[in-house]
């Protein structure tokens, strides 16, 4: 990481900081994506399908239930898997395609630029909809797509910063 976080109300405040993009750290915050889209809410829900689906089988009940209970836990475990797996293969697709798999990132007081090989993206702090932390990544939604942020490149003041930049927004912080 270059630079320092001293006082982040100043104008020329700035943080720039690199990181290797690896088919781990792919294959991971993909996961971690997965599971910020579905998430808890959704086990429990497929988790009370399931008890319907063992009611329904133990006390021998009508068959369309039953078959209507099946049909819902199949397509509730196919849903994200498939997910996952289209989402793995683009993004490593994208990596392959990388002759330097590296990403630079600036984070100044107007929002946050990320530049690679692949192109540059660069956001305001107001347009981040939701934040998504896990031990090794942030995820900052803008809509429905996310800025992966390894963990490894942000410090506990950044991180802060992040933070209080972006809780005026509709902001969702999931639990590590």
């Amino acid at each position: 990481m270059v630079g320092k976080i001293d006082d982040v109300s100043s104008p020329t405040w700035r943080v720039e900081a690199n990181v290797e993009i690896t088919r781990a750290l792919v294959k991971k915050s993909t996961q971690r994506f997965v599971w910020c889209q579905w998430g808890v809410g959704y086990l429990f829900a497929m988790g009370f399908v399931l008890l319907g689906f063992l009611c329904e089988l133990v006390v021998g009940g009508r068959e369309w239930l039953l078959g209507a209970f099946g049909v819902i836990l199949g397509l509730g475990l196919i849903f994200p898997i498939s997910m996952w797996r289209n989402l793995e293969i683009a993004n490593l697709s994208l990596l392959e395609k990388m002759e330097k798999p590296w990403a630079h990132f600036v984070f100044d007081e107007k929002g946050i630029v990320k530049d690679s090989e692949l192109g540059s993206y660069s956001l305001t702090w107001k347009t981040v909809t939701e934040v998504c932390e896990f031990p090794e990544f942030w995820f900052l939604f803008v809509g429905k797509n996310p800025l992966v942020l390894p963990t490894e490149i942000l410090s506990k003041e950044l991180m802060q910063f992040i933070r209080a930049k972006t809780s005026g927004n509709r902001n969702k912080v999931e639990a590590k």
